[in-house]
């Protein structure tokens, strides 16, 4: 997986969010990270790779930067509103993630780094 942190949307990301991203050519994680959480602004798989095993790479490769700069939980947030927010739930889940909070049509998950 080659992480391309020179792309105009990374750029963006560092400048305008002041956060970090995990990007290759299937997709993104945008985060912001302090002490040893980080969260997860927002995830995108391109549709056409999507249930293949794409996501869920990304994300290992998001927990590797992760480990390495001494993060030990990742959160992130699932808002109900989203367009399919019960299939990014569902994959949260599958992929380590547990509901530590639910309000407001917002259901917030949390995963421990290995």
């Amino acid at each position: 997986m080659t992480n391309l942190t020179g792309t105009l949307y990374a750029k963006y990301v560092y400048e305008r969010l002041e956060a970090s991203i995990v990007e290759n050519e299937f997709g993104f994680i945008v985060y912001n990270s302090k002490g040893e959480d980080a969260f997860i602004i927002e995830m995108y798989i391109d549709d056409s790779v999507r249930s293949t095993g794409k996501g869920k790479a990304l994300l290992a490769l998001f927990c590797d930067r992760c480990k390495q700069n001494g993060i030990k939980r990742i959160t992130a947030n699932i808002f109900l509103a989203d367009k399919n927010s019960s299939d990014t739930l569902a994959k949260s889940i599958a992929t380590g993630f547990k509901v530590f909070q639910a309000h407001n049509g917002c259901i917030s998950v949390i995963k421990g780094v290995e």
